[in-house]
């Protein structure tokens, strides 16, 4: 049966101005976003006057499985004193298996908020993989989900705490990286370097020979990479060893940058974390280095994304919801906002980065992003105008409606599926 939702003010995902218009929706697919549609006589009617009618919304950067926050539900080890029935929980059930009832719940506010896909970049195991099976065979309900299966890092580097697998060389590094694959990841993800705080802020770890094994494994695969980069040296190491994003590149310079553009390796643009843990991290107990140097990347991070943007980087965005107290899921839209205000640019073109972009930054693009005939249906309606105020997007119940691949599954703002 086909779907019209008519009368609303279109931004297709392109990049292209917003228009008034229909879009038709046929057999899960795309069939038209034009001036005026006039369809079949048995096609459902819905009316978007005054509403915004855009894509499905692509988050590239996300921690699925992770986001105890102080006023919600909290994770299986947020337990300050355990008790003898809760040490026994935690010593008979597996890990996974908590992380996926903590990841539905997760999903669930990410659907919500208008995100139909997102990409997991790691820290929990094999978790994401299986949430990932777990919402494509229909027992939970969730985004479109590309999972990694933890990632790699060096021995005592960034990310070896939390779910992500040490290891070092050439040879280590290839059979883990099989190991990976083996299990079903999507995606590779990469360590590349510190966090953006502490002791080295932002200092290289891996070597481009030790990147590009990886690199190489997964591309021969059909799969792709992903390296947390905050440095500029990691940056360029990262993208010489021939990863597809980088994620974070606070501190890109411009020789990194015009590598980036000449090779074609995307940027995700993570202001939301940086700017959360600059003006939040204080107050729930985070070190000082991570609320001082954040603030410190945030004066000149902002820059920098413009900078990469006006030497020709491709850049998408992504929120890193899932860190705990602070990046809440949900909110993935934040950071939507915050690239338009603090890069400055007009809402059409920071939807596109969260939308037609970011899908062509996880090798999605031929299938969703944007309102293209043949595309899968994943469209969102927005009450009021975002092209006048984009910061609707934080309010969940103007999120209306919710197709995934023509399906409904967010009505009136509440899950119907």
């Amino acid at each position: 049966m086909s779907i019209i939702i008519k009368d609303g003010k279109i931004i297709d995902g392109t990049g292209k101005e917003a228009f008034l218009g229909d879009v038709l929706i046929d057999d899960g697919r795309i069939v038209a976003a034009d001036l005026d549609i006039a369809g079949c006589s048995d096609a459902t009617v819905i009316d978007a006057a005054g509403h915004t009618i855009i894509p499905g919304l692509v988050d590239p950067h996300v921690h699925i499985c992770w986001g105890e926050t102080v006023d919600e539900p909290r994770s299986w080890t947020a337990f300050s004193q355990l008790t003898e029935k809760e040490a026994g929980f935690f010593d008979l059930t597996a890990k996974v298996g908590r992380d996926v009832a903590m990841g539905a719940y997760a999903c669930r506010k990410t659907l919500l908020a208008g995100f139909t896909t997102i990409r997991d970049v790691g820290c929990s195991g094999y978790s994401d993989i299986v949430l990932r099976e777990a919402v494509k065979n229909g027992f939970l309900v969730g985004p479109r989900i590309l999972a990694c299966g933890g990632g790699v890092a060096m021995t005592g580097g960034h990310g070896w705490n939390g779910g992500v697998v040490e290891a070092d060389g050439v040879d280590a590094l290839r059979v883990e990286t099989r190991r990976q694959l083996k299990a079903g990841a999507d995606l590779i993800k990469i360590f590349a370097t510190r966090a953006g705080g502490g002791e080295w802020s932002g200092g290289p770890e891996y070597t481009v020979e030790e990147m590009r094994v990886i690199c190489d494994e997964a591309r021969q695969r059909g799969k792709h990479t992903a390296a947390h980069a905050v440095g500029a040296e990691g940056i360029k190491r990262a993208v010489l060893a021939g990863v597809d994003t980088i994620e974070h590149g606070c501190l890109i310079d411009e020789e990194g940058a015009e590598l980036m553009a000449e090779r074609g390796t995307w940027l995700i643009s993570t202001l939301y974390p940086f700017e959360r843990q600059a003006t939040r991290a204080k107050q729930f107990g985070y070190p000082d280095h991570l609320v001082i140097s954040s603030s410190e990347i945030m004066k000149v991070y902002p820059d920098n994304l413009r900078m990469a943007a006006h030497k020709g980087v491709k850049i998408a965005l992504g929120s890193d919801c899932g860190i705990p107290d602070l990046t809440l899921h949900g909110e993935n839209a934040i950071e939507i906002v915050l690239y338009s205000k603090l890069v400055g640019v007009s809402p059409v073109e920071a939807i596109h980065r969260a939308t037609g972009a970011a899908a062509e930054a996880i090798k999605l693009g031929q299938e969703i992003g944007t309102l293209t005939p043949g595309k899968l249906a994943d469209v969102v309606v927005v009450e009021g105008d975002l092209e006048a105020d984009l910061s609707i997007l934080l309010q969940r119940e103007k999120i209306k409606q919710v197709f995934q691949s023509g399906v409904q599954s967010v009505k009136d703002g509440r899950l119907i599926v």
